[in-house]
């Protein structure tokens, strides 16, 4: 969002719950985590800061991102170091090739202090979904041949500095995997041409990768 553009909260709203009969009211607040999901371009994060302060539920609209060339399709918050000291991050997804002025190709995360980077050299084609995997790297599906300059049909992985295929691909993907999610400890379920599927294994147990 642009410098000094402050973030309003749509009260009302639920993400659990259907819109409101009345049309929300907005109020300013100054958030600092969130959760997010995307569509076409206009990032919304629900807050959990002054829940109970603020009407029940706080909603953000984040500006459009400047210089945001496609839409988003997807957007993900990711603790990219774990436990480490770095705060979790945005990551969007879609079929933009450029934010912020920075060449992303398809994703791209906000970094606090420096603002829009891309992950890697991005990838090949759209992206339409987003996942965490057991091992707390980035899922990324959608309709793509290569992610990172490496083959991955459709479905990739990015460790925080490569990306990867899966090393037990799902077999036949042949449309664009428009959601994703990881079950349990390492199943990943997907879907694909509007049929829901799922691999065993694919999302975890240090087998995710092609090594």
């Amino acid at each position: 969002m642009r410098a000094g553009r402050l973030p309003r909260v749509v009260c009302g709203l639920s993400p659990r719950s259907p819109l409101p009969a009345r049309p929300p009211r907005r109020l300013a607040t100054n958030p600092t985590k969130h959760e997010s999901l995307a569509s076409s371009g206009v990032v919304f994060a629900f807050t959990v800061a002054n829940l109970a302060a603020q009407c029940g539920i706080d909603v953000r609209a984040l500006a459009t991102p400047d210089n945001l060339d496609g839409p988003i399709r997807a957007s993900i918050d990711w603790d990219r170091d774990g436990p480490g000291p770095l705060p979790p991050e945005l990551v969007i997804a879609g079929s933009f090739q450029s934010v912020g002025g920075v060449q992303a190709n398809g994703v791209a995360r906000l970094d606090p202090a420096a603002g829009w980077q891309p992950l890697g050299s991005g990838i090949g084609g759209a992206a339409f979904s987003l996942a965490i995997d057991a091992n707390n790297h980035l899922l990324v599906g959608g309709a793509f041949g290569t992610a990172g300059g490496v083959p991955a049909t459709r479905i990739a992985r990015f460790d925080g500095v490569q990306w990867h295929p899966l090393a037990s691909p799902p077999p036949a993907l042949t449309d664009d995997i428009t959601a994703m999610a990881v079950h349990g400890a390492s199943d990943l379920i997907f879907v694909e041409n509007g049929q829901l599927r799922s691999v065993r294994g694919a999302a975890g147990g240090g087998g995710v990768a092609a090594q």
